[in-house]
């Protein structure tokens, strides 16, 4: 990296270009927050009046209606508690249920347990 010397008077030439920009600058950030909030009004008015002219037709709309999470759910316990399995046909589930269980807890790594103390 080499040092120049840069001579004062280009420094203020260009700190007065930047100051003059910065006046420009502002007025332009300016404008796109009126020309924003000018949408926006607008967007408002168009609803309202959209509203107004509508409401009938909005009104007379029966209202929607959204699934609850819950009824999937219900559904499928209902649908457990009559399949019930029992005698030997539970005792294989339970016993294959087991087998599964046990096959994952030796395939999963150790955890490193140490007596419960923390390092300081």
């Amino acid at each position: 990296v080499k040092n120049r010397v840069i001579p004062p008077e280009i420094i203020s030439k260009y700190l007065q270009t930047c100051s003059q920009l910065k006046v420009t600058v502002k007025k332009f950030l300016k404008q796109e927050d009126e020309d924003k909030a000018m949408r926006i009004a607008n967007m408002e008015l168009s609803k309202a009046t959209n509203m107004i002219q509508h409401e009938e037709e909005i009104f007379s709309r029966p209202a929607r209606q959204f699934m609850s999470k819950e009824a999937p759910k219900t559904k499928a316990l209902k649908k457990k508690k009559q399949k019930k399995l029992q005698g030997e046909d539970f005792e294989q589930k339970k016993e294959h249920a087991f087998v599964k269980r046990e096959a994952r807890r030796t395939t999963r790594p150790q955890k490193n347990q140490s007596s419960g103390r923390r390092r300081s």
